[in-house]
């Protein structure tokens, strides 16, 4: 067995404390426990790390002044302001030493060989005060160290080496929203100097100024570096505390750096010989100095003064009434000035939480209760001085107390002893003593010892359960379960030196041949029922053990017998059970729901995609049972309610889901307070959900847990309602009364206004703007805002309102963003409100005036304008009905001449392909209109056993090719009877049409093909006019051929017997002809493309063994799929 005591020990220093001449006291410095410090630095936006100054605005904005820059920032993003040259509105120095904001809201920067800039919020401009050397008025160096309000408005500032300057304040106004307002400063400031006069004991003793502040019977207190000097308001005679080795009395250096004047005014003096309180009543110094005999921990061994000096650097009193004192590489002290007890906090490097810097040069309040401290080469810390009321017990190598291992995955808490035992993932099992904060005294650590038998089973626990008869149980992870006999519990959790006491640990393993044998090695939870039958959930089974005999032994089942157990469970690794007040037991087998063991056997409940009342989630992580006997069952995925129904005996689940965190859902852990409310830990934080009306409040590793990941089971409550959630970096103690919400209320900013993404500048700062002018063509903007809360901006909420716009407020969650679109031109009314880190809400929203001016045509003239075009409409309108009314029965009239002319077109073609013995014929035709000049014809010739065959295409539309058509029809008819040849038809149809055609103004032509079949000696022969190709599917081939007609078309020339061939075309069994007008290859669909012919050609390939009607239907569909609709050419 292996069992150590971590270090008890807790290193103090000593203070001497005078008190007049005769006191001498020495008080305890203690290194305090870590506080949780959040650190922003130059990665985060930062202009340096070096920060000497800090202040929150009126606005909420917080400043800060570095070495390279003057910064404002809002909780998301940093806006920096250096010194231009080329701007003589920006800085005067990139060194910013001091901050301050007067009472108008003027802020004051003090730089280093800048002077003093005056930034006017207003206009976001920097007016400079510098040092002129020709003129005794101006100001007396331009290397500013200290700067100070009082009282009156008076604005003091403290020089490196001019002394002090004093700027009564002039009758100027300043407001924080005016339509018009005076300039806040005269044009040029006149200084009165207080510098050191050696002849003049009365002057102020030295020009170089550390520090000004102000008491209350309106004295000036200046620390310089020649004592403390004390201006006497009424005799304007200046009074001098110094330095005095042989003097207690006086102060303890005379380079006095800090003052503070606290609300209860007391003067505190922090000096480069350490910390001093000064009693105005009888002029004497109480000394606080770090001065212990012997060496520090927190120093080098060569350290004879504890600590490396006792240089302060600031001093701050906090809304506690608590002193925050800076010191130059000694940390951040906390001083409590009732208990005069002090904390030091310092940077530890291997803990990204600790101080960034040892250096402290500010200290600042906000007032949301943030405490910013400013370093010399770490940025910036925040500390929240009201957090939340979670505390961390953790393993952490530089603290003298700390955990085994970090990783908590079983906890008990002995509330007689307040010992607490915790069980870790590799470090063993601790035993911690704690003090009245919580925090750790001593902690004992017993560990697995392959050569001790009775050492602890195993070093990773996963379960701590304390029977009734006193025995501690420790369930493991691989190696079965240990037991601590009561007797041998009692001496150590009574002894303040357990780690002395000899512990013999009493083992049950999965042992076959033992009588008492687990099930498994792997104990997941250990219970006790109200039958007093122990239950081991085991990776394997359900285990029972009933408690017999004398509990001090342990031998050969002596102490516990194995009983059989009800048949049937729906898996064997068991994770967790809980008896409810009936004595039902609920058994959880990891993905395979729940599992209600009874006296009658078992019942299985699982998920049902189909079934909202059913499980969420079968694998059940948790059980609990609440004070009002409800059992409520954890889930990789959702909370669930068990709802028994006793007129039937039916079991339901409410089912509820964390909506704001979706990790939350996975469920590890779940405790109950006395108000009711369930505390549930899980894969995303911890959760306080209120059964009443099934919200979630969640906190995370921000609000001071030890991480946002916690283990199944991980969790106790202690008889006085503390509680502990065991983790991945640690164990999470609270009392849920003492877990506080931030109540500060944000104030709200607009802090950009953005057109087509790019951030407008305007005359005057943004939040002073009571409206925005747009124009039409502005057709996108957007604004960006924040709520000035410091707390945890990440989880800052937001709600936006464009009145005019926006019929309800949009809630983005955390997005600080708005934009819109388009919007039409009027009057509209942007406002934003925001909420804290904890859903405390500002409701009264800021709102900024839209004004977007319409384009011409949307306004009044136009609109006139547009109603007298209106009136003379209609009278128009009323004119062209009643010409419409005659136009419609007119085209009623001609549209019902021409179906009639259609009716003798179609007429006049074929309704039936001939039947010929040699082919199989089929013919299809429409008109894009009510008549049209495409043709087609079969003129047999019986007497001569000839059949011409003819196709063609009169150039143009409607009536005139109709009649064109006709007039070649009659012709091919007359001709046909003297049996020519197809050249011949052609050659004397030109003949006869020519000269005709040749007088029309838009001269005609016809586009022909005319085939004809020899069917005595089965020639097919053809004479083309310039149409379409001709297709032919050769089906030995299994391809499509491609024949140009050629020739020249009809009416267009008048002898064409030299153009035009007659040609013959052999074709096969099998083979398909197609010919066709341009209609087909022409027909567009909705994109205005053409069908064509190589589409044609290819789809002829594909269809042509097929039958001949089926090629045409199949033809005539696919050119309908191809135009989606649109018109047919």
């Amino acid at each position: 067995m292996e069992c150590s005591l971590s270090n008890r020990f807790l290193a103090f220093f000593a203070y001497f404390f005078f008190i007049g001449s005769i006191l001498f006291l020495i008080s305890p410095i203690s290194v305090a426990s870590p506080l949780e410090f959040e650190r922003l630095s130059v990665k985060d936006g930062l202009s340096h790390g070096i920060v000497y100054s800090i202040l929150q605005d009126r606005q909420g904005y917080m400043w800060f002044g570095s070495q390279a820059g003057l910064n404002r920032y809002d909780g998301y993003n940093f806006q920096i302001y250096r010194a231009d040259p080329l701007k003589p509105y920006s800085l005067s120095s990139h060194s910013i030493d001091r901050i301050m904001e007067d009472h108008t809201g003027l802020i004051w920067i003090a730089t280093w060989g800048g002077g003093i800039n005056i930034f006017d919020p207003w206009t976001e401009q920097f007016y400079h005060v510098r040092h002129d050397p020709s003129d005794s008025l101006s100001l007396s160096d331009d290397r500013i160290q200290s700067i100070f309000e009082d009282a009156e408005g008076n604005v003091w500032i403290g020089t490196y080496r001019g002394g002090m300057n004093k700027w009564v304040r002039q009758m100027r106004k300043f407001y924080d929203h005016p339509n018009h307002r005076e300039s806040p400063l005269p044009d040029k400031l006149r200084f009165i100097r207080y510098q050191a006069d050696f002849d003049d004991p009365h002057s102020v003793s030295e020009n170089r100024i550390w520090s000004i502040k102000e008491t209350s019977d309106g004295s000036i207190w200046v620390g310089t570096d020649d004592g403390l000097n004390r201006l006497d308001p009424d005799t304007g005679k200046f009074s001098h505390y110094r330095h005095d080795p042989a003097d207690p009395n006086s102060p303890s250096h005379s380079r006095v750096r800090a003052l503070y004047a606290t609300h209860d005014d007391i003067l505190w003096v922090g000096a480069q010989n350490g910390l001093s309180r000064f009693d105005p009543e009888t002029e004497t110094f109480t000394h606080y100095r770090y001065s212990p005999p012997s060496p520090s921990p927190l120093s080098d061994k060569t350290d004879k003064t504890g600590l490396k000096n006792n240089i302060i650097t600031t001093i701050f009193e906090d809304s506690r009434g608590s002193l925050w004192i800076g010191s130059e590489n000694d940390g951040l002290i906390h001083f409590d000035p009732d208990a005069e007890q002090f904390q030091i906090y310092l940077n530890n490097p291997y803990d990204s939480n600790s101080l960034s810097y040892n250096d402290i040069r500010s200290i600042y309040e906000d007032a949301s209760g943030i405490l910013w401290v400013g370093t010399r080469g770490g940025g910036i810390n925040k500390l929240n001085l009201n957090p939340k009321g979670f505390r961390l017990i953790t393993e952490n190598p530089t603290l003298p107390v700390s955990l085994s291992h970090s990783r908590v995955t079983a906890v008990y808490h002995d509330s007689e002893y307040n010992r607490l035992w915790i069980g870790t993932d590799g470090g063993g099992l601790n035993l911690a003593q704690r003090d009245s904060d919580g925090q750790p005294v001593w902690i004992t650590v017993y560990k697995n010892d392959s050569d001790d038998p009775s050492s602890l089973c195993d070093n990773r626990l996963r379960s701590i359960f304390r029977d009734s008869a006193g025995s501690l149980w420790i369930g493991s992870y691989s190696n079965g379960v240990s037991r601590i006999d009561p007797k041998t519990y009692q001496r150590i959790v009574s002894s303040d030196q357990p780690e002395g006491i000899k512990v013999e640990f009493h083992h049950i393993r999965h042992d076959l041949d033992s009588p008492v044998s687990l099930s498994d090695n792997r104990v997941w939870t250990i219970q006790e029922n109200s039958d007093g039958y122990l239950w081991f959930c085991t990776d394997q089974g359900l285990d029972r053990f009933k408690l017999s005999g004398d509990p001090s032994t342990f031998s050969n089942g002596d102490y516990m017998s194995r009983a059989d157990l009800p048949p049937k469970l729906s898996g064997k690794s068991t994770l967790c059970m809980t008896e409810d007040h009936t004595g039902t037991t609920w058994i959880s087998i990891w993905g395979e729901g729940l599992n209600c063991l009874t006296d009658k056997g078992v019942t299985r409940y699982r998920r049902d995609a189909r079934d909202s009342l059913s499980l969420s989630n079968d694998n059940v992580s948790v059980i609990y049972k609440d004070r009002n006997q409800s059992i409520w069952v954890g889930t990789s995925h959702g909370l669930n309610r068990i709802m028994q129904d006793n007129a039937d005996n039916s079991v339901t689940f409410s089912q509820y889901f964390n909506e704001t965190c979706s990790a939350c859902n996975e469920i590890q852990a779940i405790l109950e307070d006395d108000a009711g409310f369930l505390w549930i830990s899980s894969q995303g934080g911890l959760s306080k959900f209120d059964p009443k009306n099934g919200t979630f409040r969640n906190y995370n590793i921000n609000d001071g847990l030890q991480g946002d990941e916690f283990f199944q089971r991980a969790s106790y409550q202690s008889e006085n309602g503390e509680m502990f959630f065991g983790g991945i970096h640690g164990l999470s103690a609270f009392f849920p009364d003492q877990v506080k919400d931030n109540s500060h209320i944000p104030q709200i900013v607009i802090t950009a206004f953005k057109k087509f993404d790019k951030t407008q500048k305007f005359d005057r700062a943004l939040s002073y703007i009571d409206h925005i002018q747009l124009s039409y063509r502005d057709n996108y903007f957007a604004f960006e805002f924040a709520a000035l809360d410091y707390v945890d901006p990440s989880k800052n909420r937001y709600a936006y309102k464009l009145e005019g716009f926006d019929k309800d407020w949009i809630y983005p969650d955390q997005r600080r963003y708005a934009g819109y679109t388009n919007l039409d031109g009027g009057k509209y009314l942007f406002r934003v409100k925001g909420s804290n880190n904890d859903g405390v809400w500002n409701e009264t929203s800021i709102s900024l005036h839209i004004v977007i001016d319409p384009p011409f045509w949307k306004t009044w003239w136009f609109y006139t304008l547009e109603i007298l075009t209106a009136i003379g409409f209609v009278i128009g309108i009323v004119i062209f009905q009643q010409n419409r009314v005659r136009k419609d029965m007119e085209n009623k009239q001609r549209a019902q001449e021409l179906e009639k002319a259609r009716n003798i077109q179609l007429s006049l073609i074929p309704s039936t392909p001939p039947e010929l013995p040699d082919f199989s014929i089929a013919a299809y035709m429409e008109t894009a209109k009510e008549v049209g000049g495409d043709y087609y014809d079969f003129i047999p010739v019986a007497e001569k056993d000839k059949m011409y065959i003819t196709i063609g295409d009169v150039s143009g539309k409607g009536v005139p090719a109709s009649l064109l058509m006709v007039v070649v029809r009659t012709i091919f008819h007359t001709l046909a009877a003297e049996n020519l040849s197809t050249l011949d038809i052609l050659v004397r149809t030109n003949q006869r049409i020519y000269p005709d055609l040749s007088k029309m103004k838009n001269p005609m032509f016809i586009t022909l093909l005319l085939f004809a079949w020899d069917k005595k000696n089965k020639v097919l022969s053809y004479t083309a006019a310039g149409h379409e190709r001709i297709l032919i599917f050769r089906q030995a081939r299994g391809e499509c051929e491609v024949i140009k007609s050629g020739g020249v078309c009809l009416g267009i020339v008048d002898t064409i017997e030299y153009v035009l061939e007659e040609k013959e075309l052999t074709l096969e069994t099998g083979d398909v002809m197609l010919i066709y007008t341009d209609g087909v290859t022409e027909y567009i669909n909705t994109d205005q493309e053409m069908f064509g012919l190589n589409r044609l050609v290819s789809y002829v390939g594909k269809i042509g063994d097929l039958s001949p009607d089926k090629i045409v239907d199949r033809l005539l569909k696919q050119l309908q799929e191809f135009g989606g609709g649109a018109v047919t050419r």
